[in-house]
């Protein structure tokens, strides 16, 4: 039943609600929405599951709620594509050594703690390409789930207008 309460919650949102907490119209600082409570079990269960209704890039788990963390936007993918090209300019190597992953979430958070990382699917990852297999790399390493960086990036208050 968790999938079924978690999403009915979402279909009742009022949307408008849910973008003015996370960027007012005011220009006040803007604050995550929370949408419902659940266990760090039913959060699992919800993100592993083919159902749930919220895309994995707008939640998170945090101390026992699920928090609607971000509304996609053109700003928001403008920045995301920003940083992609100031890497590219900074480390000077345009996809030959680093390969953008997209917003790849950490596979393997039994090892981590839920409560600071709360399953965020960040907005890119950036990691070795495949041509780099020849370097030595550590047992059992798995180039698809290395990333050297998770980018995710915020907006909480719209720009002077």
């Amino acid at each position: 039943m968790t999938v079924p309460r978690i999403n009915a919650a979402i279909q009742h949102l009022d949307w408008d609600e849910v973008k003015n907490s996370l960027q007012p119209s005011e220009g006040g600082e803007g604050a995550p929405f929370e949408l419902c409570e659940a266990t760090v079990d039913d959060w699992r269960r919800y993100v592993e599951s083919e159902f749930s209704a919220l895309s994995a890039s707008m939640r998170m788990w945090s101390r026992g709620r699920i928090i609607i963390v971000e509304v996609q936007s053109h700003l928001h993918e403008a920045v995301v594509d920003g940083i992609r090209c100031r890497i590219d300019d900074a480390t000077g190597t345009r996809s030959n050594d680093l390969w953008y992953w997209g917003g790849c979430q950490i596979e393997h958070t039994e090892a981590l703690n839920a409560e600071y990382l709360g399953g965020v699917k960040p907005d890119a990852s950036v990691g070795p390409g495949y041509h780099l297999i020849e370097a030595i790399k550590p047992r059992e390493f798995d180039l698809d789930e290395f990333h050297s960086l998770k980018v995710e990036v915020g907006i909480s208050k719209p720009g002077a207008k």
